[in-house]
């Protein structure tokens, strides 16, 4: 029988079913928007925006990597007034998210969100977002990958059926979601970007243990809220030079998270868009009564036009994961803008 194996389902099992865990995070966290904030829905200069996001953990630390990944779309519609002064919009999105863990724990995420922006001065240099999320989610475990001492033949392998008592493994749950935030922008001036949101607000039960004849769950496990304020400033340094500071701080349970850090972005063409962006942030976090730097994180980006490619990668500072070579994370993010209309910045991007 393979030990480690079967130990680490166990083990998989028990996280999900008999804690209250932690949602993943991504390190490019702008890349992701309507997943750090619904109010972001329809935050951007331009009608539609487009973004993919992809993360590998623990490449060759375990088994089999761990690996997240999220899809959105959101569209912007401007209000129209009778006096064009104020540039006030709605915004809807969609947004998919998803991730694989050995030996086949996995969950995927299905949410809508809608925003409403409001512009709060004369020239449009200020605006007021409140968003609102709704979700399906769904959780699962591969079976078929675990083996039992019973299913051995005697003689060529783990072929018989096993007697253990297995739970239902797949579950769904309902998600609520909300959010603020504040942007100030000026033209090729000082930029302030800051909210606060909050998930799993109804925080649904979580529990493969179900009991068919009550209909309930046997554990009380539920998600717990998770609380995000984020933080962003845009800091020119020059014609063709800005600093871009970020910070994101989310708290679920005993789970503390904070992201912290800086981009410089260099503009090489303003014609064409082209510029670069190259940056890094350190991530302190609490897990219970721990507190200690988890990782720091080095990221490049480009921009073309209406395109946004970023990478990153962690590199663990843990004890735990440091010693173990492939124990940090790549990250590979693609965002696409369309029908850019102004300079109005109501989001930053990396």
């Amino acid at each position: 029988m393979n030990h480690r194996l079967l130990f680490c389902t166990l083990f998989a099992l028990f996280m999900v079913s008999a804690l209250r865990a932690q949602d993943r995070q991504f390190s490019q966290f702008y890349t992701a928007p309507m997943y750090l904030n619904p109010a972001l829905t329809g935050a951007f200069p331009g009608k539609y925006r487009i973004g993919l996001i992809y993360r590998d953990e623990w490449l060759s630390a375990v088994d089999g990597p761990s690996a997240a990944f999220a899809a959105n779309m959101d569209l912007r519609f401007p209000i129209k007034y009778r006096s064009q002064v104020a540039q006030d919009a709605v915004g809807a999105g969609v947004l998919f998210f998803g991730d694989r863990n050995p030996y086949s724990l996995n969950s995927n995420y299905l949410s809508i969100s809608g925003a409403f922006h409001k512009s709060l001065s004369r020239y449009n240099t200020s605006f007021l977002s409140a968003g609102f999320q709704l979700g399906l989610g769904q959780r699962s475990v591969g079976y078929q990958d675990i083996l039992f001492d019973d299913q051995f033949n005697g003689t060529t392998g783990f072929t018989d059926p096993t007697g253990e008592a297995l739970p239902e493994n797949n579950l769904t749950y309902f998600d609520i979601g909300a959010g603020l935030h504040y942007a100030y922008y000026q033209p090729e001036g000082i930029g302030l970007f800051a909210g606060l949101s909050m998930f799993h607000i109804n925080q649904p039960r979580l529990s493969f243990f179900f009991d068919s004849e009550e209909e309930i769950p046997i554990s009380e496990d539920e998600i717990l809220l998770r609380t995000v304020a984020h933080l962003g400033l845009q800091v020119p340094l020059g014609k063709r030079t800005q600093l871009l500071p970020r910070a994101v701080f989310m708290l679920q349970g005993p789970h503390m998270t904070l992201n912290a850090g800086t981009n410089f972005r260099y503009l090489v063409n303003d014609l064409n868009g082209l510029a670069f962006h190259v940056g890094g942030w350190a991530r302190p976090v609490r897990n219970l009564d721990n507190i200690g730097l988890d990782a720091v994180i080095g990221m490049v980006g480009i921009e073309f036009q209406n395109f946004l490619l970023g990478m990153s990668y962690d590199f663990p500072m843990n004890d735990l994961l440091s010693e173990n070579q492939g124990a940090g994370a790549f990250e590979i993010s693609f965002a696409f803008l369309g029908n850019y209309d102004n300079e109005t910045v109501l989001c930053p991007t990396f």
